[in-house]
């Protein structure tokens, strides 16, 4: 019996052995992680570094990353291929991301004003002012990434995936790093690549969570404790020297060179725990550099290969041809779309998106036509797509959230116009300005606009929304406004005029972008004499009955390449209201710019107005400050004097070529402009002290460049030659800064 046990226990040890024997060559290999450091751009450089491992047959069971490590290694663990990431690095426009605000064509005129003349805004409720914790959503990146992992459900275990794989981010409240296992994937990327300042932080489990890159920027140590048995890591360093006389001839880069030190040192103290160090230095890059994706890619690749002696111990394949893995990941049919979120109206969108795709494989650029649709709207802030697995069927949704909304805030406005000549003319306005929502009710808005320095002055203005498309607004203002001239010899002003007054108004805007607005003032000016317009006794009490209409469809407020806008204004004044003269105007003005489909933009621009009331012997025209006029510097940037901007009937008409120098960048960047403009005026019966039938015609042709910021700022320079009144020909440099958008009261 005892023999008979003993051979039934060898028959199975041997059993056993075999078994394990059979099965042993791929569970008995050591499993290799890749790590993968943060580095914005200079992340692109893993790809090259993967494809040389795809090369060598280095298998990689275990993927971590850090920011730009995360969002290449999450790819990676995902199933995508070294050649795939190459592929998306070199398509994708990566500035997108950084860029979130921009007209959506659906905007009101109200939104458009407020946007383009806050060059820095912060919010504020009952506990205090919030600042949103970053400039950039991340909204753009998020749905990015859910189109790219729309093979993966939405809620996974990572190490579920075809390789493990794990995201390192920070929590601000411990200073500890958080590794993040399970969960939508792309939710664990944006934690790990919120760049303090720049993205805003990611809530996730009652944690805050911003760039791992702040306490683990290389995160040998969590492959570690995976258990890995062979860790590669990838180091992204700049071996450029650093010259210490920089901290006096820049001293922030000292703040720079400090951050780069304490970064360093949480890499090298991790760099032990690697059995295969690849150091990329990305010298000669910036982190912001996302355009130079394929030399990025390259560089890693070069450099894999040069240190390719310490990657060959860990290739399975002995000896052949080099093999190139194959991307594992695939994208889901659609068969079934869930919509939910925003509107009835955005729904019809996905709806017929869902109707054209049924059935195949959307690609990237399919889902991406259908999310700038949904921008167009107007109407939605974000906009989630994920991949659903359950009993009921696996089926794709579409979640969009509705803009928030508006916030009561604190602003601030810059704007300065200066032009250099025989004499030099400036204007120089900073408006701080206190915006508080729901104060009188439901949508309505109470305003409070300071202006200081070259036109000081307090606004206060109650707006309210009753239906939609309705609005009434009062407000009261006090100004004092003058234009600065300086001559070689002398400091004095074009104009300075006090005015108080005080307006009703009524808003109809039944499309987004085109209003009705009309309305009643009152208005008390007292001037004194100017420089260049003699006294014209406007002081005086004036009622005024005023309409207007505007539309607005450019594609930007700031050197726009193209849409059109015009206006026009009617103002009405007479004695029997308790003005003090009669008079009527009619202003109006436009312009419209046309795309080549290429950098290039063709505009045209006009500006008129007329004075119904004056005749060569008519005093009781208008007075200088409702005299229609040419203060437009897109049509007009040289040293007008004050007759060549002012008359009782002008007209100026203009042209533009715009050459858009950075259009097709995929890296981080502002918009830069070069811009070539001639604008032609022509005014009659002006207020010049010349004689009341003078007639004057001037020009001026201008070239310079300019840089959008955002929506609410901007720089430009412009040189040119200015032919005035007196025909004489006067060379001028124009330097325009901040908002440099134009609203015509």
């Amino acid at each position: 019996m005892k023999r008979c046990t003993a051979l039934l226990c060898l028959i199975c040890s041997l059993g056993s052995l075999t078994a394990q024997e059979v099965s042993s060559p791929e569970k008995s290999r050591p499993k290799v992680a890749l790590v993968l450091a943060g580095g914005s751009a200079w992340g692109l450089a893993h790809i090259g570094v993967i494809k040389v491992l795809e090369e060598a047959d280095i298998p990689v069971d275990i993927v971590v990353g850090t920011s730009m490590g995360s969002i290449i290694g999450g790819l990676y663990a995902s199933g995508y291929s070294g050649t795939d990431l190459e592929r998306i690095a070199n398509t994708t426009r990566w500035s997108s991301f950084f860029r979130e605000e921009g007209q959506s064509g659906q905007d009101s005129l109200e939104t458009i004003r407020e946007r383009s003349s806050r060059s820095f805004s912060a919010y504020f409720d009952r506990k205090g002012f919030f600042f949103g914790g970053g400039l950039i959503s991340g909204s753009r990146i998020i749905r990015f990434l859910d189109t790219l992992f729309l093979g993966i459900p939405d809620t996974v275990s990572f190490d579920a995936l075809p390789r493990r794989f794990r995201a390192v981010a920070t929590d601000v409240s411990t200073a500890e790093a958080v590794v993040i296992e399970s969960g939508p994937l792309t939710d664990a990327l944006r934690a790990s690549m919120s760049i303090p300042a720049v993205f805003t932080p990611v809530e996730r489990n009652g944690q805050t969570l911003i760039d791992g890159g702040v306490v683990e920027n290389l995160p040998i140590r969590v492959a570690k404790e995976m258990g890995a048995d062979i860790i590669i890591a990838v180091d992204l360093y700049s071996g450029e020297f650093y010259d210490p006389a920089d901290i006096r001839r820049v001293p922030a880069s000292a703040l720079t060179r400090t951050l780069e030190i304490l970064l360093r040192t949480t890499v090298r103290q991790q760099l032990h725990l690697a059995d295969a160090v690849i150091p990329v230095d990305i010298r000669g890059f910036l982190p912001t550099d996302f355009d130079r994706s394929a030399e990025l890619a390259a560089l890693g690749e070069k450099t894999a290969r040069d240190h390719f002696d310490r990657l060959e111990p860990f290739s399975r394949r002995p000896s052949g041809q080099p093999e190139t893995e194959t991307s594992t990941y695939s994208a889901p049919v659609l068969e079934r779309l869930e919509v939910t979120g925003a509107d009835e109206r955005d729904h019809f969108w996905v709806q017929r998106f869902y109707e054209e795709h049924q059935g195949r494989v959307p690609a990237p650029e399919d889902w991406d036509s259908l999310f700038a649709r949904l921008d167009k709207t107007g109407r939605v802030s974000s906009i989630r797509l994920s991949y659903i697995r359950d009993t009921g069927g696996n089926f794709h949704r579409i979640r969009l959230a509705p803009h928030e909304a508006e916030k009561s805030s604190l602003s601030l406005g810059l704007r300065y116009e200066g032009t250099i000549s025989a004499a030099m003319t400036g204007n120089i306005d900073i408006a701080p300005s206190v915006a508080i929502r729901d104060a009188a009710g439901k949508n309505s808005t109470l305003t409070v606009t300071m202006e200081i320095l070259d036109a000081p002055g307090i606004s206060v203005g109650l707006r309210k929304s009753f239906f939609p498309t309705l609005s009434f607004e009062t407000s009261f203002s006090a100004q004092r406004d003058h234009i600065t001239r300086i001559t070689t010899t002398s400091i004095a002003w074009q104009e300075q005029t006090g005015i108080l007054c005080g307006k009703l108004d009524a808003a109809w805007e039944p499309i987004p972008g085109f209003e009705f607005r009309g309305g009643i003032s009152g208005i008390s000016i007292g001037t004194e004499e100017g420089l260049e317009t003699g006294d014209h006794d406007p002081e005086g009490y004036y009622s005024l009955l005023s309409a207007r209409t505007e539309m607005n469809r450019l594609d930007s407020q700031i050197f726009p390449m193209d849409g059109f806008q015009l206006y026009g204004s009617f103002v009405y004044s007479s004695r029997s209201l308790g003005s003090r003269s009669d008079f009527r105007t009619l202003q109006t003005g436009g312009s419209t710019f046309v795309s080549l489909g290429t950098p290039f933009s063709v505009a045209v621009m006009w500006q008129a107005g007329t004075d119904f009331t004056a005749t060569a012997d008519d005093h009781a025209s208008a007075p200088y400050p409702f005299n229609p006029d040419l203060e437009n510097r897109r049509l007009f940037p040289g040293p007008l004097k004050m007759n060549e901007q002012r008359a009782h009937h002008v007209v100026g008409i203009g042209v533009e070529i715009k050459h858009h120098l950075n259009w097709k960048a995929r890296g981080i960047h502002f918009p830069s402009f070069l811009v070539i403009q001639g604008g032609l005026g022509a005014l009659a019966d002006t207020i010049a002290a010349t004689g009341p039938r003078a007639e004057i015609l001037h020009a001026n042709l201008a070239a310079g460049a300019g840089i959008r910021f955002s929506e609410a700022f901007a720089l430009a320079l412009r040189a040119g030659i200015h032919r005035g009144s007196s025909g004489t020909l006067t060379p001028f440099i124009a330097i325009d800064a901040g908002a440099l958008a134009s609203h015509k009261p």
